[in-house]
């Protein structure tokens, strides 16, 4: 949705390069830092008493 929302808001080939690039790094970021924290959050575990 993004992505189809970018290309519609700019009409220069350049900038609407620039937004597909940006829109990607940005979910690959996220998905890279989602997968990260539920890998580290998930590894704390109470021991039973």
């Amino acid at each position: 949705m993004s992505l189809f929302i970018g290309l519609l808001a700019f009409d220069e080939p350049a900038l609407q390069d620039r937004v597909k690039f940006g829109i990607l790094a940005g979910s690959l970021v996220a998905g890279v830092s989602g997968y990260l924290i539920l890998r580290v959050g998930g590894r704390r575990v109470a021991k039973p008493a």
